[in-house]
């Protein structure tokens, strides 16, 4: 910890204590003035940390046609010792889905942010889901490594298939069984 103290004109003191962010808890502070002789004040301070995180989150979907939403959940908790609020956004790939706030998350308690994933001007590809806790950057957080997941399973923008296209291919995939299993049958009959 550094301090600094300095005297007032009025004989009274004010300080400036400066506490790494991993010294929580109580702590016992005493101040002396080196002007006079046992003349010194003590106190005890509690520093709290601050700490949200970005726990999970999962996506209801992972095969979609352009143009369909994707309702995606993502958990954020505190895990700090002081009430906060702040925004949580969600990504695709590096593309913003949306940003949403979380307010008053008590210190212990988890929220589900619920965001939707329009479609409709995506790309077919495959995308991985992402979640940023305290994408404001509001909070001097103890872990600011833990602001971050990433959905393990990505998601994957389909083409959009034509139904003549899908009757062709249900024909062709039927005449190949029926051509398979002849071309079997045949082969042990000649046996």
């Amino acid at each position: 910890m550094n301090s600094r103290a300095r005297a007032k004109p009025d004989g009274s003191y004010s300080f400036e204590i400066t506490v790494p962010d991993t010294v929580t808890g109580s702590h016992y502070i005493w101040v002396e003035d080196t002007s006079t002789q046992f003349n010194w004040v003590s106190s005890v301070i509690t520093v709290r940390a601050r700490d949200v995180a970005a726990i999970s989150q999962i996506a209801f979907e992972t095969e979609v046609e352009p143009g369909t939403p994707v309702e995606i959940e993502v958990n954020v908790k505190n895990l700090g010792d002081i009430t906060e609020s702040f925004d949580v956004t969600c990504y695709y790939d590096s593309d913003e889905i949306g940003t949403m706030r979380v307010e008053n998350l008590a210190p212990g308690d988890s929220t589900i942010v619920t965001f939707t994933w329009d479609t409709t001007s995506v790309p077919v590809n495959k995308y991985l889901i992402k979640a940023w806790a305290d994408s404001g950057e509001e909070i001097d957080e103890t872990d600011e490594e833990n602001n971050w997941c990433k959905m393990q399973v990505p998601v994957f923008v389909i083409p959009e298939l034509p139904l003549g296209t899908i009757m062709a291919l249900i024909s062709m995939l039927t005449a190949l069984v029926l051509f398979s299993k002849k071309t079997y049958d045949q082969t042990i009959g000649n046996q």
